[in-house]
């Protein structure tokens, strides 16, 4: 019983992070689209919103991005008692970039990049919070399940050296 009134607890609070991401990612864009560009750092760091035309179907993105948030949902919500707190926040990273960026696209017909990052000779592709929340959330899942590999792979070489 004490089990489920944790699980609980984290559910709710999984679902309030999506929420406060989704929340300032949108913001973010509303701001850049009102105020327009923003310079930070001269020649190196600004915001300006950057729209590149989508040139397949809207449909099409929307489905792409609606599977891929069904499937993360569904992972959380059947797996719910087996996945580690912390996996559960790296997974509601990418599903807050997500839902955010399916926002964009049913709302305004495109996702909306305005940080614009040039150090040199070198542009860094143009994103937005919502990207950066999967990336970050993407590189944790990845090195969790390196670790865990690499762990497991130990354990078992261990096992076989002491039989």
């Amino acid at each position: 019983m004490k089990t489920d009134k944790k699980l609980e607890k984290i559910t709710k609070i999984i679902i309030f992070l999506i929420i406060i991401f989704v929340i300032i990612d949108q913001l973010s864009k509303m701001l850049i689209i009102k105020f327009g560009e923003i310079i930070i750092i001269q020649d190196i760091f600004r915001l300006s919103v950057e729209n590149p035309n989508y040139s397949g179907s809207i449909i099409t993105k929307i489905v792409q991005y609606i599977i891929v948030l069904a499937v993360i949902t569904k992972l959380i919500m059947n797996q719910n008692k087996f996945i580690e707190t912390k996996m559960k926040i790296y997974l509601s990273l990418v599903l807050a970039g997500g839902i955010s960026n399916l926002i964009d696209i049913i709302l305004r017909k495109n996702i909306v990049n305005f940080i614009n990052i040039k150090i040199g000779n070198i542009t860094l592709p143009i994103i937005n919070l919502a990207y950066i929340l999967i990336l970050i959330g993407a590189i944790l899942l990845i090195a969790n399940f390196t670790v865990f590999t690499s762990k497991e792979m130990r354990n078992k070489k261990n096992e076989k050296i002491q039989s």
